[in-house]
């Protein structure tokens, strides 16, 4: 074949064609890796506003607050001057939200287990302040809740459960 031989369609020629062939594998990050991306990027314009960071306490009084439904994990509150946190924990499972009382700051959080018996990181964190770990086995553990602009530490215990 020849270079002058037109038999043969371009492969450039046709970019939608290129499109629908190769695809776009790109799909969004989850919101908490995205808010990181966006927070490196004003680290290095300096523009970052400058982290806070707390401890969270568990405050019993305001576990007696939470609305209850059928679910069988346990149910903790924890409160700090910069956000509160509703922990729920079910067959090793951690989630919960958290509520920043700082405003503005990003929504979403990621979950890290800093010291336990096991560790875990989770950047699911979503829009809402939601986040989950995976299953961690049972044991006293030191979590951080991070967003970029907040940094909260909180202490719990996950107990021991029994799988079905």
């Amino acid at each position: 074949m020849s270079d002058n031989d037109n038999s043969q369609p371009e492969m450039w020629d046709d970019i939608g064609q290129l499109k629908k062939t190769v695809g776009w594998s790109m799909s969004q990050p989850p919101a908490a890796l995205h808010q990181q991306l966006l927070s490196m990027f004003d680290e290095a314009t300096s523009q970052a506003l400058p982290r806070r960071h707390a401890a969270a306490q568990r405050t019993r009084e305001r576990e007696l607050l939470l609305l209850r439904n059928n679910d069988s994990g346990l149910h903790f509150v924890y409160t700090s001057e910069i956000a509160d946190i509703a922990v729920q924990i079910d067959r090793g499972v951690v989630s919960g939200q958290v509520i920043p009382i700082v405003r503005p700051t990003p929504a979403a959080f990621v979950a890290t287990v800093v010291d336990g018996p096991t560790g875990a990181r989770s950047f699911e964190g979503d829009e809402a302040g939601n986040f989950r770990l995976p299953p961690l086995a049972p044991g006293s553990y030191r979590m951080l809740l991070d967003n970029t602009h907040l940094e909260i530490e909180l202490e719990l215990d996950v107990p021991e459960w029994q799988a079905l």
